[in-house]
């Protein structure tokens, strides 16, 4: 169970994109360092057909974000928007 953030990040405005990746289950990352506040957090399941069944869950606890995978080792990308 792992999530990682992608090295590079994108700013527009005073909003911060973040981006990353998730392995077997999901896991959490604090993204306290990137964000003042979180917006919103997204996730995809690698090759899932696409259904409410096979997306992941995505838990955003202050500047705590988890993800949850349906399938139990499903991976995938995510994307957190938030301002700096």
């Amino acid at each position: 169970m792992a999530m990682v953030a992608d090295e590079r990040t994108s700013v527009f405005g005073n909003f911060h994109v973040v981006t990353g990746t998730y392995t077997a289950g999901g896991g959490t990352l604090d993204l306290s360092g990137q964000f003042s506040s979180i917006v919103s957090m997204e996730a995809t399941a690698d090759g899932a057909v696409p259904s409410a069944a096979n997306e992941p869950r995505v838990s955003n606890n202050s500047l705590t974000v988890g993800i949850t995978s349906a399938a139990g080792a499903q991976t995938g990308a995510w994307i957190a928007i938030g301002k700096r």
